[in-house]
């Protein structure tokens, strides 16, 4: 490996550039299916097209810190468990009739109605 190629440790595996762009297209594919599941499935359109536009700033931020081999060991493993964290957030929301509901990490669930107003 030359000495531009940074070499970034995500969880304990070492990866180059290369590894790390395969690891970020796996994000975004998984990415994209739940926000389709979000956006048809749980028929929340303007929630997927939010979380759509975060998911391409993320995506940019993330190329942008590759592109730097002097920071990157240090920005781009946040960078990716940012995108991990969103796919969990994604794979939790559900939705029914014409609420939102949404299951924590904590192992409990929150409803939002549609005025926005949250239940126990």
């Amino acid at each position: 490996m030359s000495e531009d190629t940074p070499v970034i440790n995500l969880h304990g595996v070492m990866l180059d550039k290369a590894g790390v762009v395969a690891a970020l297209q796996e994000r975004v594919a998984r990415i994209a299916g739940e926000l389709d599941r979000v956006r048809i499935d749980c028929d929340l359109p303007s929630l997927a097209d939010t979380l759509s536009r975060s998911a391409r700033e993320l995506l940019e931020h993330t190329v942008t810190a590759l592109e730097h081999p002097a920071t990157a060991p240090s920005v781009v493993p946040g960078l990716l468990t940012a995108f991990d964290a969103l796919i969990r957030d994604l794979a939790m929301v559900e939705s029914s009739n014409s609420f939102l509901l949404v299951r924590l990490t904590d192992g409990s669930s929150r409803r939002v109605d549609c005025d926005g107003r949250l239940s126990p």
